[in-house]
C-alpha cells in the first residue's frame, strides 16, 4: 500500500490558508479523498461543513442567479426541456429544479404530457426493416420459445421459471406455496399448537387422555416436486399418524410418495370410522 507524506503544516497551508477542497488536494497529490479526510481528523483540523464548502465554491449564489423565473419559463415551458435535462446543464439536482418551479408557481407537466410528441423518447425512431430488433436473415420474424421442461411452444419465457412455460414455472419447489401449510384447512389451537382440523384436535385430546406421548408435525419429507408432512408422531411405537377427513388428489400423491420412498417408516391413516372405533370424540 502506498504511503503519503502528508504533514499537518501541509494541510493547514492547503486546506485552511489556500482554502482548497479535500477532493482538490487529493487530486493534486494523487491519493484517495478519504486519505485527506483521515489526516484532517488525525491532526484535529476542523473539516468544513457543506454550507461552508458551498459558500467557498459560490455554488448557492450561482444557482440562485441562474434559476430565475424567466430562465425556467424559457427552458421548461418554451423549449420543453425536462427537469432532468435542465439540472444536468446547470449541474444541480432535478429536485432543485422542481423546487424552484413550485416556488415560481410554474405548473409542472403531468406524466402523460411529458411523453407526448418530441418529449417521448421513442419520437422519430423507426422499427421497420433492419431497425426492427427481430430482424434476421433479411426479414422480420417472431421469436419462438420452447419450455425446456415440457417442450411446449410459448410466446415468452418466464424468468422466474428459468426458461420454462408459465405452468411448469409454478410446479414443485418453484411454487411459492411449496412446503407451506394448506390454505383451505379450518383449525384451532390446542396446547398453544396450531392444528389444522377438528379431527386432529380430537385425536390429540384422545392421546392425552390415554397418557400417550405425541409430537405434532415434527418432520417434513421432501421429494422432487412436493413434500409430505405427517400429522402426528408417536415415539413409543415409532410410528407416524395421518388424520384424514377425506382425500384430495394432491394429498394422496404425497402420501404414496412417502410410502414409496420410505418403506421402513411405519405410518397409519385414521379417518372418521377409525377414529370413532378408537373412541375419539369427533
Amino acid at each position: 500500500m502506498k504511503k503519503y507524506n502528508i504533514t499537518k503544516e501541509f494541510l493547514i497551508k492547503e486546506y485552511i490558508e489556500k482554502k482548497k477542497s479535500a477532493p482538490k488536494i487529493a487530486e493534486e497529490i494523487g491519493c484517495n479523498i478519504n486519505v485527506i479526510y483521515n489526516r484532517l481528523n488525525t491532526y484535529n483540523i476542523t473539516i468544513r461543513n457543506r454550507a461552508e464548502s458551498n459558500k467557498l465554491r459560490n455554488k448557492t449564489k450561482r444557482i440562485f442567479k441562474i434559476l430565475t423565473k424567466e430562465f425556467l419559463e424559457k427552458e421548461y415551458i418554451l423549449n420543453k426541456k425536462s427537469t432532468i435535462t435542465i439540472s444536468k446543464e446547470i449541474h444541480c439536482t432535478h429536485a432543485t429544479i422542481e423546487n424552484y418551479l413550485h416556488k415560481y408557481n410554474i405548473k409542472m407537466r403531468t406524466n402523460k404530457e411529458a411523453h407526448i410528441g418530441k418529449l417521448n423518447f421513442m419520437y422519430g425512431k423507426r422499427f421497420f426493416g433492419k431497425d426492427n430488433p427481430n430482424w434476421q436473415n433479411g426479414g422480420e420474424i417472431n421469436k419462438i420459445y420452447h419450455c425446456k421442461k415440457c417442450g411446449k411452444k410459448v410466446t415468452y419465457v418466464s424468468n422466474r421459471g428459468l426458461g420454462m412455460c408459465k405452468s411448469c414455472s409454478h410446479k414443485g419447489k418453484l411454487n411459492f406455496r411449496f412446503s407451506k401449510p394448506s390454505p383451505h384447512s379450518k383449525g384451532d389451537y390446542y396446547k398453544n399448537i396450531w392444528m389444522r382440523s377438528s379431527y386432529e384436535i380430537a385425536y390429540a385430546k384422545y392421546l392425552d387422555k390415554n397418557n400417550i406421548k405425541w409430537q405434532y408435525e415434527p418432520k417434513r419429507f421432501y421429494f422432487e416436486d412436493c413434500s409430505y408432512l405427517p400429522d402426528f408422531y408417536l415415539p413409543k411405537t415409532n410410528e407416524y399418524i395421518e388424520i384424514k377427513g377425506w382425500w384430495r388428489d394432491s394429498g394422496r400423491k404425497r402420501f404414496d410418495l412417502f410410502k414409496l420412498n420410505y418403506p421402513n417408516k411405519k405410518i397409519e391413516v385414521l379417518m372418521k370410522p377409525e377414529l370413532q372405533k378408537l373412541g375419539v370424540k369427533i
